[in-house]
């Protein structure tokens, strides 16, 4: 096992993006690598947070980056979002819904209901499912951000891959 005291935010994202790149690019085997990795590595209530504050940047990226105006309502959005993260099989259902929870209490600045969520998901959930689901929201996080900058996903991913490494020096 890895010294988790080691173990940096900086390389928690590294991997997280990694896992999430790979699932853009149907490589579950290396996400599923990355999500053990992460697992033996690190602090998973850390990680499911980092995970919610990176899917927060890229839900930012997506609503105001994009050449065209935000369309639609935040509800149909997150929807949507929900619905593509579980039909990629990587995490239950109940664990992309806990991701969602977790966003939202980010999204919202309240650190309390961020924590509480990952409590009480923790409690009903495996860490590993917890962590597959939201790399899998992340994932699709990171495709819409990409699609709605009009950046390839693929080139997308490998650049926040890129960004998080050198981040961990």
């Amino acid at each position: 096992m890895t010294d988790r005291a080691g173990f940096r935010s900086g390389d928690t994202l590294s991997a997280l993006y990694g896992a999430a790149a790979a699932l853009t690019r149907d490589e579950r085997g290396d996400a599923e690598l990355l999500v053990d990795h992460l697992l033996e590595s690190a602090d998973v209530h850390a990680v499911l947070l980092a995970a919610s504050f990176a899917t927060l940047e890229r839900l930012e990226v997506a609503v105001s980056g994009s050449s065209a105006p935000w369309r639609g309502d935040l509800g149909t959005f997150a929807a949507e979002l929900l619905r593509l993260a579980a039909c990629a099989g990587f995490g239950s259902r109940e664990a992309v819904h806990a991701a969602a929870w977790r966003l939202d209490g980010v999204r919202l600045g309240d650190a309390a209901a961020a924590s509480e969520a990952i409590v009480v998901s923790r409690a009903r959930i495996p860490d590993a499912d917890l962590v597959a689901g939201a790399v899998a929201v992340l994932s699709v996080m990171v495709a819409i951000a990409a699609e709605r900058t009009g950046e390839p996903v693929p080139a997308s991913a490998q650049h926040l891959c890129l960004a998080a490494q050198l981040a961990a020096g």
